[in-house]
């Protein structure tokens, strides 16, 4: 009994570091875990990309101008701003800056009865400052009803950007 009680204590000391052993490697009973937390990964910088043009981005310039006053006429002149100005394709532009210049001249078609129709004039230009003189690009001559005025200013946005497509470098 002696012996036991001389060798208990070793005994004890070994069977303990086995069982911490065990625990340190997972084989002992695990307590309950904590939820797993997300690790932060850091962030990855954006590819770079080739910056969008600015006439890309925001239009290509254009500046309408009305020379006239028949009812018909100035008709024309705000369906053609306002179909600019909801185009992705343009935007209005102030004089200051590069631009297509669309110098629009009207008259009435017939002077007693002057709301029926209008006879106009279109010539596109190309302008780079005031100081500049202005490029000529094309020009259009037509007649339009009182009932079709949004339907001819549809038709001289397309021709715009037929324009632009031959005439476009002037503003890069």
């Amino acid at each position: 009994m002696m012996a036991l009680r001389k060798i208990a204590p070793v005994l004890l000391l070994i069977i303990g570091l086995i069982l911490v052993g065990w625990a340190g490697t997972g084989i002992a009973q695990q307590p309950e875990q904590a939820p797993e937390q997300p690790v932060a990964q850091p962030l990855q910088a954006p590819e770079p990309q080739e910056p969008p043009r600015a006439e890309d981005a925001q239009g290509i310039p254009v500046l309408v101008e009305h020379l006239g006053t028949d009812p018909v006429g100035m008709r024309l002149a705000l369906h053609l701003k306002e179909t600019f100005q909801k185009s992705s394709l343009f935007r209005l532009a102030g004089p200051e800056e590069k631009h297509f210049n669309l110098r629009l001249v009207t008259r009435p078609q017939f002077t007693e009865r002057p709301f029926l129709g209008s006879a106009y004039v279109l010539v596109w230009r190309y302008v780079e400052s005031r100081e500049v003189l202005a490029y000529f690009l094309g020009e259009r001559l037509g007649f339009v009803d009182a009932d079709v005025v949004a339907q001819e200013a549809e038709v001289l946005v397309a021709e715009t950007d037929r324009i632009k497509g031959r005439y476009g470098y002037l503003l890069e």
